[in-house]
Protein backbone atom coordinates (compact mmCIF):
# COMPACT_ATOMS: atom_id res chain seq x y z
CA UNK A 1 0.00 0.00 0.00
CA UNK A 2 2.99 2.24 0.51
CA UNK A 3 4.28 1.60 -2.56
CA UNK A 4 0.90 2.61 -4.42
CA UNK A 5 0.67 5.65 -2.57
CA UNK A 6 4.43 6.99 -3.31
CA UNK A 7 4.01 6.10 -7.02
CA UNK A 8 0.86 7.96 -6.89
CA UNK A 9 2.96 11.13 -5.40
CA UNK A 10 5.73 10.52 -8.03
CA UNK A 11 2.97 10.55 -10.72
CA UNK A 12 1.39 14.40 -9.28
CA UNK A 13 5.33 15.58 -8.80
CA UNK A 14 5.92 14.68 -12.48
CA UNK A 15 2.84 15.80 -14.08
CA UNK A 16 3.23 19.01 -11.82
CA UNK A 17 7.44 19.46 -12.73
CA UNK A 18 6.28 18.70 -16.77
CA UNK A 19 3.75 21.84 -16.27
CA UNK A 20 5.83 24.46 -14.66
CA UNK A 21 8.83 23.56 -17.78
CA UNK A 22 6.18 23.77 -20.38
CA UNK A 23 4.65 27.00 -18.71
CA UNK A 24 7.45 29.07 -17.18
CA UNK A 25 6.65 32.44 -16.07
CA UNK A 26 4.18 34.80 -18.02
CA UNK A 27 1.90 34.66 -19.52
CA UNK A 28 -0.18 34.49 -16.24
CA UNK A 29 -2.94 32.37 -17.73
CA UNK A 30 -0.92 29.52 -17.34
CA UNK A 31 -0.98 30.25 -14.05
CA UNK A 32 -3.36 28.73 -11.20
CA UNK A 33 -5.15 30.75 -8.44
CA UNK A 34 -5.61 27.53 -5.95
CA UNK A 35 -3.25 24.47 -6.19
CA UNK A 36 -4.23 21.46 -3.35
CA UNK A 37 -0.88 19.57 -3.03
CA UNK A 38 -1.59 16.23 -1.27
CA UNK A 39 2.02 15.31 -1.94
CA UNK A 40 4.48 17.98 -0.51
CA UNK A 41 8.11 18.00 -0.44
CA UNK A 42 9.67 18.98 -3.94
CA UNK A 43 6.03 18.90 -5.57
CA UNK A 44 5.52 21.43 -3.14
CA UNK A 45 7.64 23.80 -4.62
CA UNK A 46 6.72 23.20 -7.99
CA UNK A 47 2.92 24.04 -6.81
CA UNK A 48 4.63 27.22 -5.22
CA UNK A 49 5.93 28.18 -8.55
CA UNK A 50 2.42 27.41 -10.47
CA UNK A 51 0.86 30.16 -8.50
CA UNK A 52 -0.67 32.97 -10.13
CA UNK A 53 -0.90 36.48 -8.72
CA UNK A 54 -2.94 36.43 -4.88
CA UNK A 55 -2.59 32.62 -5.67
CA UNK A 56 -3.28 30.28 -3.29
CA UNK A 57 -1.61 26.40 -2.10
CA UNK A 58 -3.30 24.65 0.30
CA UNK A 59 -1.21 21.33 1.27
CA UNK A 60 -3.19 18.72 2.80
CA UNK A 61 -0.32 15.64 2.58
CA UNK A 62 2.92 14.63 2.63
CA UNK A 63 1.90 11.31 0.64
CA UNK A 64 5.63 11.58 -1.02
CA UNK A 65 7.47 11.32 2.19
CA UNK A 66 9.89 13.70 1.12
CA UNK A 67 11.96 16.54 3.23
CA UNK A 68 9.48 19.89 3.69
CA UNK A 69 12.54 22.19 2.37
CA UNK A 70 10.79 24.96 0.36
CA UNK A 71 12.12 28.51 -0.47
CA UNK A 72 9.00 30.93 0.17
CA UNK A 73 10.19 33.86 -1.19
CA UNK A 74 8.03 33.43 -4.40
CA UNK A 75 5.14 34.33 -2.12
CA UNK A 76 6.24 37.43 -1.19
CA UNK A 77 6.41 38.64 -4.79
CA UNK A 78 3.31 37.62 -6.04
CA UNK A 79 1.21 38.23 -2.83
CA UNK A 80 0.82 34.32 -2.68
CA UNK A 81 -0.21 32.20 0.48
CA UNK A 82 0.61 29.03 1.90
CA UNK A 83 -2.21 27.36 4.14
CA UNK A 84 -1.76 23.70 5.79
CA UNK A 85 -4.47 21.59 6.38
CA UNK A 86 -4.42 18.80 9.12
CA UNK A 87 -8.15 16.42 8.60
CA UNK A 88 -6.59 14.75 11.24
CA UNK A 89 -7.63 17.48 13.99
CA UNK A 90 -11.19 18.07 12.11
CA UNK A 91 -12.34 13.97 11.78
CA UNK A 92 -13.22 13.88 15.03
CA UNK A 93 -15.76 16.98 15.18
CA UNK A 94 -19.38 17.24 14.88
CA UNK A 95 -18.79 19.09 11.91
CA UNK A 96 -17.08 16.87 10.31
CA UNK A 97 -19.31 14.27 11.88
CA UNK A 98 -22.20 16.13 10.22
CA UNK A 99 -20.57 16.40 6.76
CA UNK A 100 -20.08 12.34 6.42
CA UNK A 101 -23.54 11.17 7.55
CA UNK A 102 -24.88 14.15 5.31
CA UNK A 103 -22.56 12.43 2.53
CA UNK A 104 -24.06 9.08 3.54
CA UNK A 105 -27.39 10.21 3.22
CA UNK A 106 -27.44 11.42 -0.11
CA UNK A 107 -25.50 8.34 -1.46
CA UNK A 108 -28.07 6.06 -0.22
CA UNK A 109 -30.83 8.43 -1.54
CA UNK A 110 -28.73 8.09 -4.80
CA UNK A 111 -27.91 11.75 -4.97
CA UNK A 112 -24.08 11.49 -4.83
CA UNK A 113 -22.66 8.93 -7.85
CA UNK A 114 -19.35 7.51 -7.87
CA UNK A 115 -18.21 7.33 -11.17
CA UNK A 116 -16.79 4.11 -12.30
CA UNK A 117 -14.21 3.92 -15.01
CA UNK A 118 -13.54 0.57 -14.76
CA UNK A 119 -13.76 -2.90 -12.71
CA UNK A 120 -10.74 -5.76 -12.59
CA UNK A 121 -10.62 -8.62 -11.04
CA UNK A 122 -8.17 -8.72 -8.31
CA UNK A 123 -5.83 -11.09 -9.99
CA UNK A 124 -5.48 -8.59 -12.36
CA UNK A 125 -4.40 -5.53 -9.91
CA UNK A 126 -1.10 -5.11 -11.82
CA UNK A 127 -3.69 -4.43 -15.19
CA UNK A 128 -5.48 -2.00 -12.93
CA UNK A 129 -2.48 -0.31 -11.81
CA UNK A 130 -0.98 -0.11 -15.43
CA UNK A 131 -4.51 1.27 -16.23
CA UNK A 132 -3.99 4.09 -13.89
CA UNK A 133 -0.66 5.15 -14.35
CA UNK A 134 -1.89 5.27 -17.90
CA UNK A 135 -3.53 8.25 -16.71
CA UNK A 136 -6.69 7.57 -19.28
CA UNK A 137 -8.95 6.71 -16.34
CA UNK A 138 -12.06 8.98 -15.66
CA UNK A 139 -13.80 8.42 -12.24
CA UNK A 140 -12.71 5.25 -10.01
CA UNK A 141 -11.34 2.09 -10.83
CA UNK A 142 -11.83 -1.14 -8.71
CA UNK A 143 -10.89 -4.06 -7.68
CA UNK A 144 -13.10 -7.08 -7.21
CA UNK A 145 -12.52 -10.42 -4.92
Amino acid sequence: MQQAILRVAEIIRDGLRRFIAQHPGPPQRYHKHVVVDPVGGATLQSSLLSLAYRGRVSMVGAAGREPMTIDVSSLMAGNRSLTGVFLGAEIGTDRAHNMIQRLIEEAARGEFKVVIDRTYPLAEAASAHAYIESRQAVGRVLLIP
